[in-house]
């Protein structure tokens, strides 16, 4: 697996390479540790404003990339109909603010994931799935096209492993080749009604496209390897 960054929150929040924390609402803590480890990210929502980590990533030569984070709601309070967005993954063209983000929102009473993708034309893909309100991993796959006039591009995302959806032969050459971060917290459109503290952890990329899974996967995988050369 070639890892493009792995963050794992364990001491501090200084493996982002910036942060917007509004006066300390973006903050490390033990609590936050969601997949055995020693802290994470805790996201204060108190008002609307965006409180998020940025962590550059250039778009990867090798047309994949694939990545993993935690997320936990931690009864975080949204009304009927709300929502707002948890993670981006930002682009220059042809929208300067995502090519892929995540988002939390009530439908109902009952909370769901959902994930926007829009490809060069600036169309959209939306699907959602339902989660409890506890800790789940969330994780993404996201294939480049094979040229700018082509249309054989592909993105997938799992939670907890299972894959909610697949969009295929999507045009995402040129909005592939412009990615320049991911911003990782409450990171826009947070509503009056929203209010509480929610989770975020162990959050890693690679770009060959492997399954990176919960924490301690790859570590059981090498091991085996390992153990097989013997």
């Amino acid at each position: 697996m070639s890892t493009l960054f792995d963050l794992g929150f364990e001491s501090d929040l200084s493996e982002f390479d910036s942060t917007v924390t509004d006066g300390g609402d973006l903050y490390w803590a033990a609590a936050a540790a969601l997949a055995g480890t020693a802290g994470g990210v805790a996201c204060l929502i108190d008002d609307q404003t965006a409180i998020y980590g940025v962590v550059t990533q250039a778009a990867p030569v090798s047309g994949e990339l694939r990545y993993r984070f935690y997320v936990d709601p931690n009864s975080l309070t949204i009304a009927n109909g709300d929502n707002f967005y948890l993670l981006m993954l930002r682009a220059t063209a042809p929208q300067v603010y995502l090519h892929w983000h995540c988002l939390l929102r009530n439908v109902g009473g009952v909370l769901k994931l959902g994930s926007k993708a829009y490809d060069d034309g600036d169309s959209l893909s939306m699907q959602t799935c339902t989660i409890t309100d506890a800790p789940h991993h969330v994780e993404v796959h996201i294939e480049r096209a094979s040229s700018d006039v082509a249309a054989d591009g592909r993105v997938r995302w799992w939670v907890d492993g299972v894959l909610v959806s697949t969009d295929a032969d999507v045009d995402n050459y040129d909005t592939f080749g412009s990615i320049t971060d991911f911003r990782l917290g409450a990171v826009s459109g947070i509503d009056v009604t929203t209010f509480g503290t929610f989770y975020l952890d162990e959050f890693r990329a690679n770009d060959d496209g492997k399954r990176i899974g919960p924490v301690g996967l790859s570590a059981r995988i090498d091991h085996h390897y390992r153990t097989r050369r013997v």
